[in-house]
């Protein structure tokens, strides 16, 4: 006996890989901030700088990059995540009717 129907269980591989790429990005950013990190950040719209901790840093620093996707087009990052599932999903629809058929 299955715990999970076949389209359920591709489509937690297509979530799981969403998973992965979200934390994959998240830790690349953090990289990014801990070698750019000079100890000030930025003020005033990014004109002037003043003296900030490391965590403060991060928050600026993952701010800017999520505004960053905000504005150059949140549809496309959106689609790109909502792929793996709906591949997966679809590829255990196709298993699971030839299974079907076999029997």
């Amino acid at each position: 006996m299955r715990l999970l129907p076949r389209p359920l269980k591709y489509l937690f591989v297509g979530l799981a890989v969403d998973l992965a790429t979200i934390e994959s990005l998240c830790l690349l950013i953090l990289i990014g901030a801990i070698r750019t990190y000079d100890g000030t950040c930025p003020a005033d719209f990014f004109v002037t700088s003043k003296p900030c901790s490391f965590p403060q840093y991060v928050i600026v620093y993952f701010g800017m990059w999520l505004l960053g996707i905000i504005v150059a087009g949140w549809w496309i990052y959106s689609l790109g995540l909502l792929l793996p599932p709906v591949i997966g999903l679809m590829i255990g629809c196709a298993t699971g009717w030839r299974d079907e058929e076999r029997a």
